[in-house]
């Protein structure tokens, strides 16, 4: 296998957790919502998300999704319902304790399926969730703060190493294997 240098915000799996995050503490950014609402968490296809926008192309994305549950459409009423319980949760909890909750929920984790990078990079978020409360950003807007300025400052994240595979060879690059993983490069 090789290594890649992807971001940690730039994986899939982080990218969608996080849009979980914004959209729970701001369900009026329609980036992240549609981002949310198109995840395997949720699944919705780009014609109904298209659809939901073309019901009113000035009112936000969310607005949209409440005029289409109470016109009857059980799959907007549903994400509604969930969204509606993790904002409750994120009101009373902690960001590391709500990440779990929030895992549980909306079962992040398990549509990673065999991804076992993908699965440890979201319990990584978890980890930096935890340094963020001890750092005193406790709340889930203050974690999300938290991750921004790390992203501002230019500082990157090292995300998980898929994991090695049996009869394998890994290249590293001389970058990356500066002799401190290693006694012997």
């Amino acid at each position: 296998s090789t290594d890649r240098e992807d971001s940690f915000f730039q994986r899939p799996e982080i990218m969608t957790a996080l849009s979980l995050l914004q959209s729970v503490s701001n369900p009026l950014q329609d980036v992240p919502l549609a981002a949310l609402l198109s995840s395997p968490a949720f699944s919705f296809s780009f014609d109904e998300i298209t659809g939901l926008r073309l019901r009113d192309k000035k009112a936000p994305l969310y607005l949209c999704l409440c005029q289409a549950a109470e016109a009857g459409d059980a799959k907007s009423a549903a994400f509604l319902e969930t969204l509606a319980k993790l904002r409750e949760l994120a009101a009373v909890m902690g960001a590391a304790r709500f990440l779990q909750e929030a895992y549980r929920i909306t079962r992040l984790p398990l549509l990673c399926g065999q991804d076992a990078a993908a699965k440890s990079n979201l319990y990584l978020l978890l980890e930096y969730a935890l340094g963020s409360e001890s750092a005193g950003w406790g709340s889930l807007t203050g974690f999300l703060r938290y991750l921004r300025r790390i992203r501002e400052s230019g500082k990157e994240l090292p995300a998980a190493a898929p994991p090695a595979e049996e009869n394998s060879v890994r290249i590293m690059s001389i970058h990356k294997s500066k002799g401190l993983e290693f006694p012997f490069c």
